[in-house]
């Protein structure tokens, strides 16, 4: 059994899904059920939101399932299906917005054990980095509050009486993240695995934890921008921010000829 948030959306354009922010139910299905979900209109997530709203901050639960959304690969949906058969690996494939394009689809894998959010995107990562799908978007599959599309009429192909994915085998360990290529925007995405800690940081150790993430950030070959994102993020998760202006001054001011 899988859980997954969704919302029918028939015959919602993929514009269209831009603009929707709320899942309407959170349920629970056997993950041989999904083909019938991944031929119609249906946004949907493998978590669960506070008020059903799709933001990162709303995740309120755990998930058993990983989406990856793969959008430029050489590798035909069927070829990969026969690659992933050979692994004997439990999953669902199927196109994106148009179905005719064999080259563009995603691949759902449950997961032999419950995941957070942060090892959500620590698995994902652990799936390019161990070899079984190097090709995914990795910004789009690595965002547990991304929400995914499936449509009517779209080509699925699936395996149900394999194993399913083994996370202490693919989830990386933090310190394997490496910052340094990520883009300022990626590097949002992928913020709490590393900095989540220091959101507790209290009034008077702010700037210095404020630094600490700043050098960290250095250490691991970001730049300029780069540490600027991160710092400014973490000012953000403090119950009490410090002006922006402050940050500036006292901390990314000693940062500024780093590119």
């Amino acid at each position: 059994m899988i859980r997954l948030s969704i919302r029918h959306v028939p015959g919602f354009t993929k514009q269209d899904r831009e603009y929707v922010t709320h899942f309407n139910r959170y349920v629970e299905r056997h993950f041989s059920g999904l083909p019938k979900l991944l031929r119609d209109d249906f946004i949907y997530s493998p978590f669960n939101f506070l008020g059903y709203y799709k933001v990162t901050e709303a995740i309120c639960s755990t998930a058993n399932f990983v989406v990856l959304d793969v959008d430029d690969t050489t590798m035909s949906i069927t070829e990969r299906h026969a690659e992933l058969l050979a692994e004997d690996l439990t999953h669902c494939l199927a196109t994106t917005s148009d179905p005719t394009n064999m080259y563009k689809y995603r691949i759902l894998f449950p997961l032999d054990k419950d995941v957070t959010d942060v090892e959500y995107r620590l698995v994902v990562r652990g799936i390019e980095a161990n070899g079984l799908v190097t090709d995914m978007d990795l910004g789009a599959s690595c965002k547990p509050a991304g929400a995914f599309y499936s449509y009517a009429g779209s080509t699925v192909l699936s395996h149900f009486s394999g194993n399913s994915l083994p996370v202490d085998d693919y989830m990386i360990e933090p310190e394997e993240v490496d910052y340094s290529s990520m883009n300022p925007q990626e590097l949002l995405d992928n913020f709490e695995v590393e900095f989540g800690s220091y959101r507790y940081a209290t009034p008077g150790r702010r700037t210095k934890s404020l630094f600490s993430v700043a050098f960290k950030l250095r250490e691991s070959g970001c730049t300029y921008d780069q540490i600027a994102t991160g710092v400014l993020t973490v000012n953000g998760m403090f119950l009490q921010p410090k002006p922006t202006v402050e940050i500036h001054r006292r901390v990314l001011s000693k940062f500024k000829g780093h590119t």
